[in-house]
């Protein structure tokens, strides 16, 4: 395929089309209020809608002034294995995933034009500021690492005011971000085995494994409809998804270094996990996922080998020795249990904070 000059936008739609209408909105207003930008494609896969759902997509095109593509796939792939495709088949050297939730700012693709003339984001992943749509509030400025695996929104609930510069971040959030088609290509970009969940953490490691940086640029800001796809609560697949996903990071991407310092925390994440798996009936889901990650031990192995070698986990620890956090913050406890949470997490790490690579909360 011929490469382009430009971006191509992917995005994924599964019975979402009046959010996808909305970003297409978002992104020809933005697009007419820059005087450089660049030519834009966008991408609309589909994984497998309702009838009536795909169908109202075909609208897009004469609904919009910018080229549109739809791809419908026979079944659900997820959110990674659909971008994977929409990667593939884009044709600009440019490329910005988005969920189908976002509206991006009036500024934005002025902004990101500017980035891309000057090539800031070849060879690297750049993460905007992510406002929630509803309070205006922040959703993401990236990811940071939780040491037990987790990926933690980097400034929730912060104001959108809030004074912060341009800074190297872990992972980017998957809602939305940005790289040249080359590197994500190089990365995969994502393993469609995670399904959803956490890819976004990983890619953000297996990036920096190889060398490539990741980004936040404030400059950049889009607004997220936060919980739109799966909820803002934790059912049984989410949290099988959120679980199997975590472990199986931390089994392929961790340096050795930081599983050892990591193992109390992780085991103590395994116990509060497990405890709410048996409060909410789902200890046959946790069962699974014991289950399933025994059965890909081999196939993870081979992964982590590829993944860290040449260098790899020397680089990878080196991103990471200033940026792994202990503060707890996710879907699998209750807002009301964070607190509690927390103060075991922190007791543990007052315990251990020789060995924790540059010691800090979540809260940066």
């Amino acid at each position: 395929m011929i490469e382009l000059d430009g971006l191509s936008i992917v995005t994924v739609n599964y019975n979402s089309s009046d959010y996808v209408f909305e970003l297409v909105d978002s992104i020809v207003s933005s697009l007419e209020s820059c005087d450089y930008c660049l030519e834009v494609e966008l991408i609309v896969i589909d994984n497998a809608s309702e009838p009536v759902d795909f169908e109202r997509l075909g609208e897009l095109r004469s609904h919009s002034s910018i080229d549109i593509k739809l791809w419908r796939n026979n079944y659900n792939l997820g959110y990674a294995g659909a971008v994977n495709i929409g990667v593939r088949v884009a044709s600009r050297n440019n490329l910005m995933v988005s969920n189908p939730d976002i509206v991006l700012s009036k500024e934005f693709m002025g902004v990101l034009s500017k980035i891309i003339k000057n090539k800031i984001n070849n060879k690297k992943i750049i993460a905007p500021k992510i406002l929630i749509k509803r309070s205006n509030t922040v959703n993401s400025k990236g990811l940071d690492l939780h040491i037990a695996g987790y990926g933690i929104l980097r400034g929730l609930g912060e104001p959108p005011d809030k004074p912060d510069g341009a800074s190297i971040i872990t992972a980017p959030h998957g809602a939305l971000f940005i790289s040249d088609r080359r590197t994500l290509l190089d990365l995969g970009p994502f393993d469609p085995y995670l399904y959803a969940f956490l890819e976004d953490l990983d890619l953000g490691l297996r990036a920096w494994a190889k060398g490539y940086p990741v980004v936040y640029i404030p400059s950049l800001t889009a607004y997220h409809d936060w919980g739109v796809s799966w909820g803002r609560g934790l059912s049984r697949t989410k949290y099988y998804l959120v679980e199997r996903n975590r472990l199986l990071v931390l089994a392929r991407d961790y340096p050795r270094k930081l599983l050892a310092t990591g193992l109390p925390f992780i085991v103590l994440s395994e116990i509060l996990s497990l405890a709410y798996a048996l409060t909410r009936g789902y200890t046959s889901t946790k069962a699974r996922i014991y289950g399933d990650l025994a059965l890909s031990l081999p196939r993870i192995l081979r992964q982590r080998r590829s993944i860290l070698r040449d260098g790899g986990e020397s680089r990878l620890m080196g991103a990471l020795s200033d940026r792994v956090v202990v503060d707890f913050r996710h879907v699998v406890f209750e807002a009301r249990r964070v607190a509690l949470v927390n103060r075991l997490f922190r007791g543990l790490a007052s315990l251990l904070a020789p060995l924790i690579p540059g010691r800090r909360g979540a809260s940066t």
